[in-house]
């Protein structure tokens, strides 16, 4: 992989770790501590699969759907309403 590619593939990775941080409103990650804990945090996509525009799409539509799960989801009344059987 050449540089520029290297360098375009992490200023997308911080992009959707940003824009995952805002929308999950939880700004307590921190990138520096460890190169991927944002990305495990949020499931990313591998961005080393990304070749066309629609997988970049697809990314940032995963990547916004898991931080609004993460948001607006509370396991408390998720196992209240578990069916009984």
């Amino acid at each position: 992989m050449n540089n520029k590619e290297s360098n375009l593939k992490e200023k997308l990775r911080q992009a959707l770790a940003s824009t995952a941080r805002v929308i999950s409103d939880d700004f307590k990650i921190n990138e520096n501590s460890d190169k991927n804990k944002s990305s495990k945090k949020f499931d990313f996509f591998e961005l080393d699969n990304l070749n066309t525009k629609h997988d970049f799409i697809k990314a940032r539509a995963e990547n916004d759907s898991s931080a609004l799960k993460k948001r607006f989801s509370n396991q408390d009344i998720y196992k209240e309403n578990l069916p009984s059987n």
